[in-house]
């Protein structure tokens, strides 16, 4: 694992639900960290056939490989990565690369509406 290859800055965010006091719920989002990752573009011949992943289209995707941390447990149903001010959606769960516990890997999709707002 060299280090050099974790070039790029991503933020990992957590969305919950919260009791708005009124008797409903409003999503709350919560950044978790800022990480270095490795980042990558979805290749059909070198990664496999894209719906093996459950992609039907990898226009967007791209695959993400990051060091694995012991104070965030990643999860594709609550988690989403911010990068470059576009918010990406976890697709996969996440992979304990050659399960050493050194690095997760997980493939993410441009979310609908692109651009967040901070």
């Amino acid at each position: 694992m060299s280090s050099r290859g974790y070039n790029k800055r991503i933020e990992i965010y957590e969305t919950t639900t919260v009791v708005d006091g009124f008797g409903g719920n409003t999503v709350s989002t919560t950044l978790l960290a800022t990480t270095w990752a490795k980042i990558s573009t979805f290749n059909v011949g070198r990664n496999g056939n894209a719906t093996d992943y459950g992609l039907l289209d990898i226009n967007d995707t791209l695959i993400i490989k990051t060091r694995k941390r012991n104070d965030i447990t990643y999860n594709s149903q609550t988690q989403f990565i911010k990068y470059r001010g576009d918010k990406y959606i976890i697709t996969t769960s996440p992979i304990n690369i050659n399960f050493e516990d050194r690095e997760v890997q997980f493939i993410v999709k441009l979310a609908s509406n692109t651009t967040l707002n901070g």
